[in-house]
């Protein structure tokens, strides 16, 4: 090439590196890669039957992990040898990293967000990965390259594995929802596994995740179809049967069915053996509430069982001997109504259409435009807001990463503010956003405050009598409010009640307060007279 050509070429590449830079932000140049400190982030491979998932349903986690079975290198997850990394461009597939004190991690996987310095830790299958992942977090790593040649030194761990008995699911392509096509009764396999969690997910299926498409999950499919068959589209051809859909619907549907769950509570006095609408509408209220219940019709042993819980746990009977015991009264059907409003946001969407409540600090609000990438203070205390709508489902970071992008993203599509993903302003925190966000706890904390400023007429301090496991009253209902907005209970269902929840999270407040020194001790959640002058002093 000629000299002056060349000249020309590399000024030339240069400028158009650089605009290219400054408006996508997506070349990586290969200086960025080099031997030194790295911010090491964590994913891992969702699997159907998890017992929890960070963004709150398995559909959320593929969308924020990625399918978790084939890595952008062509090898599959399960044979990998061990934990790999995300890597920029820079890095070759094949090259083999060294975290200092650590081992060799290989490079087999790329990211969206993994530029410059910047790697991300895969951490293994299901529930085990997920822990992993979440005790990870991010840190900052001495990272050395290898070059392609070197050994991957770590220790085979059981987070690694999908678990023996689970194995079937490792025919999961890349995007697991391309299985949803021509699954009936009687099928087995991996389509079912995730059909079925898809089912729980949006409260139709409440049985194992098994794989074995049996009567139950023909039944909650076609319950799901019947009340949301103008969000998916589905082809149910035999009945009971499902047709081809796609992640998108999919998406859609978990994120508005959950507005659908209950839309009235019995008008009617209900008890063993009622049939009908009203009882439906009974058991879609206690599958809200977290009970296991079918959607019969029927008001059968499980309906029955699932509302005595509710009773006892809402202070309506003393026990499952007591007369009311398994009947929907008019007690049962306020404090339902109470319950209900507190277990999702929804209970103050009415306030964030009002100024009345103006009660949140200035400091607390948010003031400036928030996206994926942005970090510090105002970024932990958006997490903290969103953790209070039950939108966020881990410790606040100060980073806005891929889980708080898409907790935020929820949020817009919950109230309107985008109506789908590909919205521009969907996943960030811009003037509509941020006014929506700070209505919204102008309302939840006047509310707060207004319960407290009552309290407080009663008593010079926020707490007068001592409480424990057990009670039921105004106290605790006050109680349970101070320890949420402390942190401690992070359960958005508050409830007059002194429960396990309640208790746990009194028992960790003392040991973080120097109250006590020993959480498991017999009365250590219990609110004594020294927390109660603790707490009066501090938090007047």
């Amino acid at each position: 090439m000629n000299k002056n050509l060349g000249a020309i070429y590399v000024v030339f590449s240069l400028i158009i590196t650089g605009l290219f830079l400054s408006a996508r932000e997506e070349i990586v140049l290969a200086s960025d890669c080099g031997d030194g400190e790295y911010v090491v982030s964590a994913y891992y491979s969702p699997l159907p039957g998890q017992e929890r998932y960070a963004t709150g349903t398995y559909v959320g986690d593929i969308r924020l992990n990625g399918g978790g079975v084939v890595t952008a290198s062509g090898v599959k997850v399960a044979d990998a040898p061990g934990a790999f990394v995300a890597s920029p461009s820079c890095y070759s597939f094949g090259t083999v990293l060294e975290f200092a004190g650590m081992g060799n991690y290989l490079v087999l996987d790329r990211g969206g967000a993994i530029q410059g310095k910047r790697l991300d830790l895969w951490t293994g299958y299901g529930d085990e990965g997920l822990n992993a992942a979440l005790a990870w977090g991010k840190r900052t790593v001495s990272v050395r390259s290898l070059g392609e040649d070197a050994e991957v030194t770590l220790e085979e761990k059981a987070a690694w594995k999908v678990p023996p008995d689970r194995t079937y699911l490792l025919s999961i392509p890349s995007n697991p929802f391309e299985l949803i096509d021509n699954i009936s009764l009687g099928d087995t396999g991996a389509s079912v596994a995730v059909l079925q969690q898809l089912l729980i997910d949006i409260g139709y299926y409440n049985g194992e995740v098994d794989g074995y498409f049996g009567s139950k999950t023909k039944q909650a499919l076609l319950e799901m179809d019947s009340d949301y068959g103008e969000i998916v589209s589905v082809n149910i051809s035999p009945l009971g049967a499902l047709g081809s859909t796609s992640i998108d619907d999919v998406e859609k549907l978990v994120i508005n069915a959950r507005k659908k769950y209950v839309e009235e509570l019995p008008n009617t006095n209900l008890g063993k053996g009622a049939t009908g609408p009203e009882v439906l509408n009974l058991q879609k209220a206690l599958r809200k509430l977290g009970y296991k219940v079918d959607f019969s019709e029927e008001f059968d042993d499980l309906t029955e069982q699932a509302l005595i819980k509710f009773q006892i746990e809402y202070g309506i009977i003393d026990d499952a001997s007591s007369l009311a015991a398994g009947y929907f009264g008019a007690e049962s059907k306020q404090k339902m109504e109470i319950a209900l409003n507190n277990a999702l946001p929804d209970e103050i969407a009415e306030d964030v259409e009002s100024d009345h409540f103006e009660f949140l600090p200035l400091t607390e609000q948010l003031t400036t435009p928030l996206r994926k990438g942005s970090e510090g203070d105002d970024v932990r205390k958006l997490q903290e807001l969103l953790t209070r709508m039950n939108l966020f489902k881990v410790d606040p970071t100060g980073y806005y990463g891929p889980l708080t992008e898409h907790a935020v993203t929820k949020l817009q599509l919950k109230y309107g503010l985008i109506t789908s993903l590909d919205d521009n302003g969907a996943g960030e925190v811009g003037p509509a956003t941020r006014r929506f966000i700070n209505k919204f706890h102008n309302a939840y904390l006047g509310r707060l405050q207004l319960t407290l400023k009552q309290k407080n007429v009663e008593t010079e301090g926020l707490f007068s009598k001592e409480l424990s496991r057990g009670d039921n009253n105004n106290d605790v209902f006050v109680l349970q409010k101070f320890l949420q907005e402390q942190g401690y209970l992070n359960s958005v269902l508050l409830t007059k009640y002194y429960g396990d929840q309640t208790f746990e999270a009194m028992a960790q407040f003392k040991l973080d307060n120097g109250l006590i020194e020993d959480g498991s001790i017999l009365n250590s959640g219990n609110l004594d007279r020294r927390s109660i002058e603790f707490i009066n002093a501090r938090f007047k």
